[in-house]
């Protein structure tokens, strides 16, 4: 029940960090509100050499330590990724859930396969 607690709390804890610095408004130490072309530079922009920052994480926390023997597929690592996160909310977190499908939404799951694929070899 503990992991469970952590692992919402980090998706939470994410989610906000995301809403608050990546996809909605941004705003300079002045408050001026950046102009929307700014605002989607910023989404694009690559954290720690990954897509984004849901993609850098969710690769961290999910899929890093897991040992593949087979090739992955973008949809494989997608699979796993939802199963892990939703088969341990309650039923009745319908607001947690949504926000929790949000975030995966913006993973990159071609880039972690091809990384999960990379390192199968070199291994």
């Amino acid at each position: 029940m503990n992991s469970l607690k952590s692992l919402l709390s980090l998706l939470i804890s994410d989610l906000y960090h995301y809403i608050l610095f990546g996809q909605f408004y941004l705003f300079k130490l002045i408050g001026d509100v950046l102009p929307s072309k700014q605002i989607m530079r910023t989404i694009e922009t690559k954290y720690n050499g990954w897509t984004n920052y849901a993609t850098w994480r969710i690769n961290l926390e999910i899929i890093e330590d897991i040992e593949f023997e087979t090739h992955q597929t973008a949809e494989d690592i997608k699979e796993i990724v939802e199963s892990v996160v939703f088969d341990q909310l309650p039923k009745d977190v319908g607001l947690v859930y949504d926000y929790a499908e949000a975030f995966i939404d913006q993973v990159n799951f071609y880039e972690i396969a091809e990384h999960v694929n990379e390192n199968q070899i070199l291994a």
